[in-house]
Formats: C-alpha cells, structure tokens, sequence
C-alpha cells in the first residue's frame, strides 16, 4: 500500500520517530510530500533571520 501510493503521487515515506520497545527498535514512519524550490528558500530565509536575530541578543547582553 505504501509502495504504491510512493510510486503513483510521488509521495515519500519518511521516519517520523524512533523508539526502543522490549530490547528492540521500532521505527514510525508516514508517507510525506517533499517541499517544493521555493518552500525551502522561504524556510532557510526565515531560519538565517532568527539566527541574525539571536546573534543580536548574544551581542548586546555581552554589552
């Protein structure tokens, strides 16, 4: 079923959380769409801006 709609929409499969039950290692996984070109300029946009910005703070509580 996973395989299929992976092949057919072009979705992805992708671990969403890893876990430890009875001496073995369960892994969650959920089938996903991938970002797009301009989603991932958006996201490293505003994460460069909040680094930026948590520089600042570092900056001035130095002062």
């Amino acid at each position: 079923k996973l395989q299929a709609e992976t092949r057919e929409k072009g979705l992805t499969i992708v671990a969403t959380r890893l876990y430890l039950k009875h001496g073995k290692i369960k892994v969650e996984i959920a089938v996903a769409k991938g970002k797009k070109f301009h989603d991932k300029r958006e996201a490293a946009k505003s994460k460069e801006m909040q680094a930026e910005a948590k520089a600042a703070l570092a900056r001035r509580a130095r002062q």
